[in-house]
């Protein structure tokens, strides 16, 4: 069941800016310790963060839910380095979800059967994240996404722009649809989250740079040697 898409774009420059203003309140308040351990690791640490930030920010939208604060939505990666989320509320939808994808075991080893143990302390905390970071980096994230969704735990993909082109949610609520330019053939465009039955939408393509020039101008007034003389001028 698709309970919604979210898209989020956020500036590097913002998150830097943020960052050299509130320094470790901010970082502690946005993201959790396994997330910033990521971002230290890579020499794109500002771009890294932004990333992690929109993906956040597109699931708050997805969801809809007020209720939700920056760290209860934690960003992992798989073997490959994709990025993915899910989200438990609760002890049982916690065995519910490490169940589902096999972790249960490996998880009782270190006493994180249950949430409310790990926060029992703070050596307890870092080696849970730890774990879990490395659990998660041992398969796909299909895999991971497929097994929390059959055991109904909220799980996406966190998706860059090339392939929610091709997400089958995406696709299925036609957000991208194939449309025919008359230039370059068959392309992608951004489809419409919004149908009307009195006035449909249907998805074109932007006009090309000047298309139009002469037909507006003439539409104003403008006789055929005063367009030649302003492009002669180059103010078309």
């Amino acid at each position: 069941m698709i309970i919604g898409t979210g898209v989020d774009i956020t500036e590097v420059r913002r998150i830097r800016q943020a960052v050299q203003k509130w320094g470790d309140d901010f970082l502690n308040r946005v993201f959790t310790k396994t997330e910033l351990k990521n971002a230290k690791i890579r020499s794109s640490f500002y771009q890294h963060l932004a990333g992690r930030f929109a993906a956040k920010e597109a699931v708050f939208k997805a969801l809809g839910n007020k209720d939700l604060n920056w760290k209860d939505v934690q960003i992992l990666n798989d073997k490959d380095g994709k990025p993915f989320m899910f989200q438990v509320v609760g002890e049982d939808a916690w065995a519910k979800g490490m169940t589902a994808a096999g972790l249960m075991p490996k998880l009782k080893e270190i006493g994180a059967e249950k949430l409310g143990d790990v926060a029992t302390s703070r050596e307890k905390q870092v080696v849970f994240l730890d774990t879990m970071n490395k659990l998660f980096a041992t398969d796909t994230r299909d895999k991971w996404v497929k097994a929390m969704r059959e055991a109904d735990i909220i799980c996406a993909p966190i998706n860059t722009l090339q392939d929610a082109a091709v997400d089958a949610d995406v696709v299925q609520n036609k957000y991208v649809v194939e449309v025919q330019h008359p230039k370059y053939g068959k392309i992608k465009e951004v489809g419409s989250a919004w149908e009307f039955s009195e006035t449909p939408i249907k998805i074109g393509v932007a006009p090309e740079l000047g298309e139009h020039n002469e037909e507006i101008l003439k539409s104003l007034g403008y006789n055929d040697a005063q367009i030649a003389d302003l492009k002669a001028k180059k103010a078309i």
